[in-house]
């Protein structure tokens, strides 16, 4: 009922958009992308490069083409004066015949180097739920763990992936943890013009993670004032932005309540008071001169919730959170004739207040930190990089009148060069050096990737180098006589890419060392939140993961249509923290699988979306078993559908989300929770095994 009011209310009539695509020298360019911008209408070029695009929102005026390899056309459409379009796009040279730097990184949208998910891909992806680390689990390396927040990547823990806002480093991207429940991440994906993805192997700009690093680029200066509002049954929010000749200042708001969304489908979970939560951002944008960018972003979220969860003894308990989230940062870009500078300030603060069986627990943490990058233009697409960072936090642990500290500073320096030594060779030869003030340790992290164009359209290239990061932070507060833990990356790949279809398969090998053990000899304890008792602990942990990847997707065999197919396989095992022996981790899955299908449907400016993830079981601890961690979960199946409507109401651009997550209502479990005795045990589920979500976006011009 409420699709088809939507339907309804659509009000301008239909007016078909033809022309041809060509480059500068005449020649068609087969199979283009041409879309009206931030809309589902679009289409692509025929064999002779003509195109007949249907346009059903009048209220969008910007015609965008692409093509890999050459750059992005944008014009601005009369909707009086439709006459047949010729759009001439120019060739990127660095991307249409040279080789790409592409080892420990994949494509899964339409840009190179980087996986780039923009904003509406990760809103098209069903079971995403409009989250930014939804959409990365479909991708090739990225493993489904459903019972806490976190992304996890070939075979490492969430606290091996780091995540980065314009270089800076975010301490608290999720939503704080609740015993057994995902948490989603705080930042909206609409707030980003890039996601780059990268599973290993990645730039020495980046350090303290040994897996994975996620970096997201935010919006430039925006190019209209509009006012942005989102209404679901779970969220109500706000966006307005103010445009000014060199000045931008955007304000947002939001309230959350699942509540009512509880209410219509069956819990898993005894709630006392359902989540609840609300923030507000400013972001404000101030161009200095001609080749200089300022932005302060500035965010503040507050959420509680409390439920029945079961302590230690097994006995149900109430699990109260409150917390208290801020985020602010001031970055500046200047671009000189042959340097570019980037520079950043950030300061975050988090505080978690806990009851929990009888027990009052504080948890607050705080980071300061500066960078400062240059990169210098070599000429012919090649570039020497240099830069560094400091950072001042602290973490504390308070459980009723006793508590720990840790404060740390951390410095960091690093330098790099991309190198493009012919059209078919390209290095990439970095190194960075940390130092950290608690620990009383410095590091020197070497990195190398290399790629070599096969042909028109493949190419082989490589990756390796040594990641170092502080140990979690329960083992500081209980000594410093610590030192790095490291992994070293070996990473093959080979792709190919043409400008409908990419398929890249990639092997990896990490070997993991120095990594943290308890020598106290106490029995083996599966909760994720016990407390470190004494400090016998050392570095003398070690593991390794090793696998292989495979992506493939096409955006031609079918019409309007876009999907793709990713596959991963692991083997990984480990000593460290207080395992009894060499073990296959809890977080980690041998087989895991995504596919993701996208359907146009031009003449209903409808958008339907399917995801179908598969993941094999997991290791779980069984008191009562004869060996250690090898137990299995039963797999992970899961089938999500999505369909997105786009529409006008009260003469305004509106965006409808319908989508049902896990439709066949399948009862996943990942993991047992055990009785003291061992007699007992408890399936790890879900909040809910079926949900839904229904929501619209209307942009106000």
């Amino acid at each position: 009922m409420f699709f088809l009011l939507c339907w309804g209310q659509a009000s301008l009539a239909q007016i078909t958009l033809r022309g041809k695509i060509t480059d500068t020298k005449g020649e068609a360019l087969i199979g283009a992308n041409i879309f009206l911008k931030n809309t589902f209408d679009g289409v692509s070029t025929d064999s002779t490069g003509k195109f007949s695009l249907v346009v059903s929102d009048q209220t969008q005026d910007t015609l965008v083409a692409s093509y890999m390899g050459y750059l992005n056309f944008e014009q601005k459409i009369d909707w009086q004066n439709t006459q047949k379009l010729h759009l001439r796009l120019q060739e990127e040279a660095s991307e249409l015949n040279m080789v790409v730097l592409s080892a420990g990184t994949f494509e899964a949208s339409d840009e190179k180097r980087m996986t780039i998910l923009k904003p509406l891909d990760i809103v098209r992806t069903a079971s995403a739920n409009g989250d930014i680390f939804g959409a990365l689990q479909t991708l090739p390396g990225a493993q489904r763990v459903g019972e806490s927040e976190g992304l996890f990547v070939r075979g490492g823990s969430a606290d091996e992936s780091k995540t980065f806002i314009d270089g800076m480093l975010i301490q608290n991207p999720f939503f704080s943890s609740m015993p057994d429940v995902q948490s989603r991440s705080r930042f909206s994906p609409f707030l980003f013009k890039g996601m780059a993805f990268s599973t290993g192997g990645y730039s020495a700009q980046y350090g303290q993670g040994l897996s994975s690093v996620l970096s997201l680029q935010s919006e430039d200066f925006p190019k209209e004032t509009n006012l942005n509002l989102f209404l679901s049954h779970l969220t109500w929010g706000a966006t307005g932005t103010k445009l000014w000749k060199n000045t931008s200042v955007a304000v947002s708001g939001n309230y959350t309540n699942v509540g009512f969304a509880n209410k219509l489908v069956p819990q898993n979970i005894n709630w006392v008071k359902p989540f609840t939560g609300y923030g507000a951002s400013v972001i404000l944008r101030q161009n200095v001169g001609e080749n200089g960018l300022l932005k302060l972003f500035s965010n503040y979220g507050f959420s509680k919730a409390s439920f029945y969860a079961r302590d230690d003894k097994g006995t149900p308990a109430i699990f109260a959170l409150d917390n208290d989230n801020f985020y602010n940062s001031l970055t500046y870009q200047h671009e000189l004739k042959k340097w570019t500078v980037n520079g950043g300030l950030s300061y975050s603060y988090n505080q978690d207040r806990i009851e929990f069986g009888g027990v009052k627990i504080r948890k607050a943490d705080d980071r300061l930190q500066a960078r400062l990058v240059g990169k210098y233009d070599l000429g012919k697409n090649s570039a020497f990089v240099i830069g560094g960072e400091a950072h001042q936090y602290s973490f504390e642990n308070k459980f009723n009148d006793f508590g720990s500290q840790v404060k740390e500073e951390y410095q960091a320096v690093f330098a790099e060069t991309e190198l493009y030594l012919t059209h078919k060779l390209a290095m990439r030869l970095g190194v960075r050096g940390e130092h950290s003030a608690y620990l009383q340790r410095f590091n020197i992290a070497p990195r190398l990737s290399l790629a070599y164009k096969t042909g028109t359209n493949t190419q082989i290239s490589m990756a390796y180098g040594d990641f170092y990061q502080n140990p979690e932070t329960k083992y500081l507060y209980v000594t410093n006589h610590l030192s790095f833990e490291k992994a070293t990356h070996f990473i093959l790949n080979y792709q190919w890419t043409t400008q409908s279809y990419t398929f890249r398969t990639e092997i990896f090998y990490k070997n993991y060392s120095s990594l943290v053990r308890e020598l106290d000899n106490m029995p083996f304890d599966a909760s994720p939140n016990r407390w470190i008792m004494g400090n016998n602990v050392d570095n003398s942990g070690n593991g390794f993961a090793q696998g292989m990847d495979i992506f493939w997707r096409d955006k031609q065999t079918i019409k309007n249509a876009d999907y793709w197919i990713s596959y991963s396989f692991i083997d990984t095992k480990r000593l460290y923290q207080n395992f009894t022996e060499k073990a296959m981790p809890v977080f980690a899955s041998t087989h895991n699988l995504s596919v993701v299908y996208k359907h146009f449907f031009p003449k209903l400016s409808a958008d339907f979306n399917a995801t179908y993830s598969y993941a094999s079981g997991r290791p779980y601890y069984n008191p009562n078993a004869t060996q250690f961690l090898k137990d299995r979960t039963p797999d992970f199946h899961n089938l999500s559908l999505a369909v997105n409507y786009l529409t006008t109401l009260w003469g305004t651009s509106t965006i409808v989300i319908c989508s049902v997550n896990n439709v066949l209502n399948r009862e996943n479990i990942f993991g047992y929770r055990y009785s003291p005795t061992g007699n007992n045990r408890i399936a790890v589920n879900p909040p809910t095994l079926r949900s839904f979500f229904i929501g619209l976006s209307m942009t106000i011009k």
